[in-house]
């Protein structure tokens, strides 16, 4: 991998270069089996946390919401994809019916629940734009 590549915008816009970088480190060896294997379990997580969302969302289950945007905003952020990790945190908290930043309660749950309707379409969005600044690093 170019490291300067993970300073270009296009890939900055999706992925903390110092914490990607750390993980790169840890790279015993040339093909990157380490990187790469964080990286698939990732999008393996990433894909079935997404299912366990929508179907807490059909069932209007906050609490559930709010579990999966947490687990998923961790994994999200030892990898450094910080866009993912920042529609996750903004998941959990209105799943704990917190506006986006957590700090205001929301009465309505309804109105949790339509903007996590419209959080999950966006993070399915930038998970596909943040595995092409992936591959362009060469992932």
């Amino acid at each position: 991998m170019d490291p300067n590549k993970l300073y270009e915008p296009r890939v900055r816009e999706y992925i903390d270069p110092a914490t990607f970088e750390q993980i790169v480190g840890l790279d015993d060896d040339d093909d990157m089996s380490f990187t790469k294997s964080m990286l698939s379990s990732f999008y393996d997580q990433f894909q079935d946390s997404i299912k366990e969302m929508e179907q807490a969302l059909a069932a209007k289950d906050l609490p559930g919401l709010s579990s999966s945007g947490h687990f998923l905003k961790g994994s999200s952020a030892a990898l450094g994809l910080w866009r993912i990790q920042d529609c996750c945190e903004k998941i959990q908290h209105l799943g704990f019916q917190k506006d986006e930043s957590g700090a205001v309660s929301i009465d309505n749950p309804q109105i949790c629940l339509d903007r996590i309707s419209e959080l999950l379409i966006l993070v399915k969005q930038i998970f596909t734009e943040t595995k092409n600044a992936i591959s362009y690093l060469g992932f």
